[in-house]
């Protein structure tokens, strides 16, 4: 979305334009919007460590195991051929999910690794504009 479409349409009923284009630069830059992103591998490695490491290894090396090929998956993510892990990615939170309810790590398990990867942004980097500034606003009304 371009900043013209946001100030136009406002889908958050921000109320842009009653705004100046100051107000509605520090509106676009306030970091209030929580979302999931991605964990380092570091941080994912320390989550690990507390319990799912050991669940990995021992996946990975079952050839019977339905979840091998994630298992395999993360433990090439723990070697280092990632440094991150992309969890807004539907089919990363999928296989997540399925990992619990099939028992391999607990809700408690996932929602921390979750919490490691949520982050709070600006609108602005929401939509992938970076820092907006006053004259962006003006110029895009």
């Amino acid at each position: 979305m371009t900043l013209h479409d946001e100030l136009i349409n406002d889908p958050l009923d921000i109320g842009y334009a009653e705004l100046s284009d100051t107000l509605c630069a520090d509106s676009l830059n306030a970091q209030n919007r929580v979302v999931v992103g991605s964990v380092s591998r570091p941080d994912f490695v320390i989550w690990a460590a507390l319990g799912p490491r050991s669940v990995i290894e021992d996946t990975a090396l079952n050839t019977k195991s339905p979840f091998r090929s994630s298992a395999l998956a993360l433990r090439d993510f723990v070697s280092g051929n990632s440094d991150s892990l992309d969890l807004s990615n539907a089919n990363v939170r999928a296989l997540l999910g399925a990992w619990t309810t099939s028992g391999l790590i607990t809700q408690a398990q996932e929602d921390a690794l979750i919490t490691l990867a949520t982050k709070t942004i600006s609108r602005a980097e929401e939509l992938g504009l970076g820092f907006v500034h006053a004259s962006q606003v003006r110029d895009a009304r």
